[in-house]
């Protein structure tokens, strides 16, 4: 019985997706913390955004899909963004005062409906917003 319940949910939220309007209060953005500078938050929005359409239109059938497709547009798109602008770019200062670039830093994307995280990342680089019933956690770690 829960099994055809489930699949009409998912059925009827499919015939839905077909009439998405990305403007409408669904899709309105919630940001609960952030740090990240202005130009950062816009692109990981508007790639989140992107995702949520695919998802709901059924091309991303669970919540992983939908983390993976962002973090692989976060990552082609911040390393562009990062790589022309110094401003962005995540710096080190080291022992003698001499300021370096991190590399080998990643970018983490966590998303649901429900959880509860404790994590360590780099300076100016996390944000927990929500969007529509869907949290999202993006952080950048070394």
């Amino acid at each position: 019985m829960s099994i055809s319940t489930s699949t009409s949910i998912r059925r009827s939220s499919l015939v839905a997706a077909s009439q998405i309007d990305p403007n409408d209060s669904t899709f309105s953005v919630d940001i609960d913390y952030n740090q990240l500078p202005q130009q950062k938050l816009d692109s990981i929005i508007e790639i989140c955004l992107k995702q949520m359409i695919l998802y709901y239109k059924g091309e991303k059938t669970h919540m992983y899909e939908l983390a993976e497709s962002i973090k692989k547009g976060i990552d082609k798109d911040l390393a562009e963004l990062e790589n022309n602008n110094k401003e962005l770019q995540a710096i080190s200062v080291d022992a003698e005062g001499g300021e370096k670039r991190v590399d080998g830093s990643t970018w983490h994307v966590i998303c649901g409906s429900s959880f509860g995280s404790y994590v360590s990342h780099q300076q100016k680089n996390i944000v927990l917003f929500r969007i529509g019933g869907i949290s999202f956690l993006i952080f950048k770690h070394c």
